[in-house]
């Protein structure tokens, strides 16, 4: 059965989202990027509304400091999410100011506990991707030197773990499956 992009968003809009996850790739934070997405489209405010409340209901009741720190599911993926809805000039704010107390967590895992044990090799890629991102936008050396540490604790840990066959090209391109594009 197809259904149209009108039913789809109907659908989205009816469903009571209290239980929902509240991750990038299949959560709140995907969902509130297509509704600012669908509202810079169609200038309807509904879209809008719609975002602005599950960001809030996101930022005020669904993140803790016990939550995953995967970009998939966890909260490296909700700063992404953020970062993104920033540069795109959606929401208003400085990420820095905004993302400090995720970037503290994340710190205190790569430094002073077994991160390795924790995530697969392919969820620390994305890990490291996050703190690339995070190191583009610091303007100073002392804002870039805490994200230069855990970028090079992250690329040796992942040294360690991984072998040839995490290289091993797929046959089609899947972000779980093909890491290369992502480490690189």
């Amino acid at each position: 059965m197809l259904i149209s992009l009108k039913q789809l968003n109907q659908r989205l809009f009816n469903t009571p989202l209290i239980d929902y996850p509240y991750g990038l790739a299949h959560g709140k934070m995907g969902l509130i990027i297509y509704l600012y997405h669908l509202w810079s489209y169609t200038n309807d405010t509904n879209y809008k509304d719609r975002a602005e409340h599950l960001l809030e209901d996101l930022l005020e009741h669904d993140l803790s400091i016990d939550s995953d720190l995967s970009v998939e599911e966890g909260l490296c993926g909700i700063a992404l999410g953020l970062d993104y809805l920033i540069r795109q000039k959606f929401v208003a704010g400085d990420a820095n100011k905004l993302l400090g107390e995720i970037d503290d967590l994340l710190f205190k895992q790569i430094a002073f506990s077994k991160i390795e044990s924790t995530y697969f090799p392919p969820q620390l890629v994305h890990i490291l991707y996050y703190i690339h991102n995070r190191l583009e936008i610091q303007t100073n050396d002392e804002e870039r030197f805490p994200f230069e540490g855990m970028g090079i604790k992250l690329v040796d840990i992942l040294a360690n773990l991984i072998d040839a066959s995490f290289f091993k090209e797929s046959y089609t391109f899947s972000i779980y499956h093909y890491h290369v594009p992502v480490l690189m």
